[in-house]
């Protein structure tokens, strides 16, 4: 057991014997003399503190970063967003960043990848806006989120 939780324990086990000496108090006394005993708010005032342990703080999840890409040109739109607007590689398979300097990828220029005879697939997030004709039509789109 945790050290906080013995000392939970002993707290609520301090004010249960106090709670029950009076009643017991109470009980031999007749119910109706308070003579001797302890008033319950003070017998509670008198009882040692209950420490509440601190919760170890959840750790936020990590996102995924994935690297820009070689060759991907982009531009970044009013400070808020980015356009993806050429790609001049020559990879395969593509993966297009949800974020790029932190700020979210959230369309695809028209004729983005015209020259990439090369791309068989391309993945971007399902919150992309894409523009006329982006991708070869050998290429195959895969959609993330």
């Amino acid at each position: 057991m945790k050290k906080e939780e013995r000392k939970m324990n002993r707290a609520i086990a301090t004010v249960f014997l106090v709670c029950t000496i009076l009643i017991m108090t109470a009980c031999a006394t007749g119910g109706g003399s308070t003579e001797g005993t302890v008033p319950l708010d003070q017998a509670v005032q008198d009882a040692p503190a209950v420490e509440q342990p601190t919760p170890a703080p959840t750790p936020s999840p990590t996102p995924v970063v994935i690297p820009v890409p070689d060759g991907l040109d982009y531009e970044v739109v009013d400070g808020r967003s980015v356009t993806i607007t050429k790609y001049t590689g020559s990879a395969v398979t593509l993966e297009i960043p949800a974020q790029i300097q932190g700020l979210p990828v959230t369309s695809i220029g028209e004729r983005a990848f015209r020259n990439c005879s090369s791309l068989t697939s391309v993945t971007l997030s399902q919150r992309t806006h894409v523009g006329l004709l982006p991708f070869p039509s050998s290429a195959r789109i895969n959609y993330r989120d």
